[in-house]
């Protein structure tokens, strides 16, 4: 079924009429938009300073490994890895590779 569009070529916009970057507005304007917005109850988003502190962390390549074994022995280290108290298998497995 045909909608009359095979033969139709995409037309280019013509965006040379609009201004680049960032409209420039006098800070009369800007403080009573502002006024006018603290009014209705927006609230303003910008940073009073520097951002909370984030940890820097060293990304290493991961690989996964999936494996099955007798109940018992997944179980055991199940319960090691829990005595350990850490927080996900690989710990536990370094912690038992590091003895």
């Amino acid at each position: 079924m045909s909608m009359g569009f095979e033969n139709a070529k995409p037309k280019k916009l013509d965006l040379s009429g609009l201004p680049k970057g960032t409209p420039k507005i006098s800070a009369e304007k800007e403080k009573g938009a502002v006024k006018r917005g603290e009014s209705l109850g927006f609230i303003s988003r910008e940073a009073d300073g520097p951002s909370e502190v984030r940890r820097n962390r060293k990304k290493a390549p991961t690989k996964s490994v999936f494996i099955t074994g007798p109940a018992p022995v997944i179980n055991q280290f199940i319960e090691y890895t829990n005595n350990l108290g850490v927080t996900s298998y690989w710990l536990a497995l370094e912690k038992l590779l590091s003895r």
